[in-house]
């Protein structure tokens, strides 16, 4: 593995492409916003949950919560790229999919969220024809992780940013993490900032952004659970196994409680485990009382070879998005969705 200290080194050498690529997506949305480049708008109700930078700043949790608001009212549909799978073209997800097939983030959302309509296709416009095409009761589509699809618009845009690094300090790709410039916010109905500590500097950071109608949320460890759902108490010893992009508040949440971490394992976000990998995990267990992952890492676990060799200790530590201010996005959402 590389020392992350000359992989920092390597970006910031990086810094004149990062220039450049920043130049190229500047020039790209001109091309969009004035109309040079085509947009497709569709033709029901659409929400796109995104964000400036690559890494997890809370889309897909926010996503669930979009679907369990919406989904007592309206029938709701998901459209996601489907980032891991091994499958192109457009894909209805099942809750008997694999995560190879659709990827791993769609197939959480649909297992947690089963009546809802969920599917995945790299062409979000194509996706999004086939989608209403198949399902004509469709109210209401939510765009996962689209903000930078340009080509379609949804009718509402909510953007992400985290607390602690927000996109006012960042950096385009490859020296930072941003997709596009900071500029893009602009494009934002709303936006949240995401995984905020116990006490932010809500004023601080609206004055930094320069809007007053700024959410601020956070991520909300539920209850431990078993693989059939039932509830876990957590006692004795563990391993923990993440293959997701920032696991530091998982890690930090659980090094908090009443158990013994013996073994931390990180894998880069959405990693494809392997047989050698599940053997491993199998060694170790020997020693321990859990094994305890995230409900995203085990959608790609579960497919795996002699899966059942560890399946008794698996422990999954589902999450959900609270806000500080709910009342603004409750009401930014129902102003949206039920106008004509």
């Amino acid at each position: 593995m590389i020392n992350p200290n000359v992989i920092a080194v390597i970006r910031k050498l990086l810094l004149p492409v990062s220039w450049l690529y920043g130049s190229v997506m500047r020039w790209r949305n001109w091309l969009y916003d004035n109309n040079v480049l085509k947009i497709y708008s569709p033709p029901v109700k659409s929400i796109c949950v995104g964000n400036l930078s690559v890494g997890g700043t809370g889309k897909t949790p926010l996503t669930d919560w979009l679907i369990k608001y919406l989904s007592d009212k309206y029938q709701v549909a998901v459209l996601s790229r489907g980032y891991g799978r091994l499958t192109n073209g457009f894909y209805q997800v099942r809750e008997n999919s694999t995560a190879q097939q659709v990827g791993d983030e769609p197939l959480m959302l649909k297992i947690k969220n089963p009546e809802t309509i969920v599917a995945v296709c790299e062409d979000r416009v194509k996706g999004t024809k086939q989608l209403l095409k198949e399902n004509s009761d469709i109210d209401c589509i939510i765009y996962d992780d689209a903000m930078q699809h340009r080509s379609i618009k949804a009718g509402l845009t909510i953007m992400l940013t985290p607390y602690h690094s927000l996109y006012l300090d960042d950096n385009m790709l490859p020296t930072g993490n941003l997709r596009e410039p900071a500029c893009g916010a602009k494009r934002a109905d709303i936006i949240i900032v995401s995984k905020c500590p116990k006490e932010p500097d809500i004023q601080a950071i609206k004055k930094r952004i320069g809007r007053e109608d700024i959410i601020f949320s956070y991520i909300k460890y539920s209850q431990p659970i078993d693989t059939t759902g039932n509830l876990v108490e957590l006692n004795g010893k563990a391993i923990i196994l993440t293959g997701i992009a920032k696991p530091e508040p998982l890690i930090n949440f659980l090094e908090e409680k009443e158990i013994t971490i013996t073994d931390i394992i990180i894998f880069p976000d959405h990693y494809q485990f392997t047989e050698k990998d599940l053997l491993y995990l199998h060694s170790r267990s020997k020693y321990v009382d859990f094994i305890i992952t995230t409900e995203k890492d085990y959608c790609r676990l579960k497919t795996i070879q002699n899966y059942k060799l560890i399946s008794d200790k698996i422990v999954l530590m589902p999450i959900t998005t609270k806000f500080l201010n709910p009342e603004i996005i409750t009401s930014k959402i129902d102003n949206y969705v039920s106008k004509n």
